[in-house]
């Protein structure tokens, strides 16, 4: 009956010594004689909101044997309220690691600069998003678009573009480098005798070849260009005539190719 007292009073000593905060209370009971029904539900009654509100409150939770952590406890860290902050207790580090964030005015969920959700990669820029980081879109410009370039996002304001203008063709050669363009347009002031061709295999497009007041501009088609039949045509040499090559590549060097003729 004596020890019975004596610990009864040890465990009410301990209940009084305990935080005042029913979210930290501590979870252990002493471990000398033996304890009232009525103490150990008083304990219990503590115990359940401590673990139910994850540690709750504005100090480390200090409350297991030795007065250390628990390997793995959680705490929910009010001390900059309205923002809690949720942690668990590292045991390898002895420190708080802390796992996101909750505004308990707003409800926003912000992941802890810690937590890594999408690392960025090819067609993406900067690096791992955290709670401060950003992702944005490696996107394509009109020449990335135009060359083939790898590792770039691909949009619609450079898919659906104009016609690139390539100025007056002159006489003697005419550089067509379809890494520069889809669809172009040549203003034929002198007789081609060849063209320098540069093709992208996959890629389709129209180069409109337009005569000048004068007419009667002449072309010699490049070999990578096939025509329906074999046979090249010929441009329309009326002054100020429109024709249009429509160009679809197999690969860099062939090219399946038609001609639209005085397109008015």
């Amino acid at each position: 009956m004596i020890l019975t007292r004596i610990f009864a009073g040890a465990l009410a000593l301990a209940l009084m010594a305990a935080p005042a905060r029913a979210d930290q209370f501590t979870l252990v009971t002493p471990e000398v004689g033996s304890a009232t029904m009525a103490n150990l539900r008083t304990f219990l009654n503590n115990v359940m909101p401590t673990l139910a509100g994850c540690f709750s409150g504005n100090a480390v939770p200090a409350v297991a044997a030795g007065n250390v952590p628990v390997a793995y406890q959680c705490w929910a860290d009010t001390s900059a309220a309205p923002v809690v902050k949720f942690k668990i207790y590292n045991p390898t580090l002895s420190s708080w690691v802390q796992i996101y964030s909750v505004n308990t005015t707003t409800g926003v969920m912000t992941p802890s600069n810690s937590v890594t959700q999408i690392v960025c990669g090819t067609g993406l820029t900067g690096g791992g998003i955290t709670s401060t980081g950003t992702c944005a879109i490696d996107k394509a410009t009109a020449a990335n678009y135009y060359a083939g370039a790898s590792n770039k996002v691909v949009t619609t304001d450079v898919v659906y573009t104009a016609e690139v203008a390539l100025g007056n063709s002159g006489s003697g050669a005419l550089v067509l480098d379809t890494t520069a363009f889809v669809n172009a347009a040549v203003i034929m002031t002198g007789n081609i005798s060849g063209v320098a061709w540069t093709g992208i295999a996959g890629k389709s497009g129209t180069i409109r070849l337009a005569q000048d007041a004068t007419g009667n501009r002449t072309i010699v088609w490049p070999s990578a260009l096939k025509w329906t039949g074999g046979s090249a045509p010929a441009l329309s040499t009326a002054a100020l005539a429109q024709d249009y090559l429509n160009y679809n590549c197999i690969s860099a060097t062939l090219c399946q190719a038609s001609l639209a003729k005085n397109v008015q």
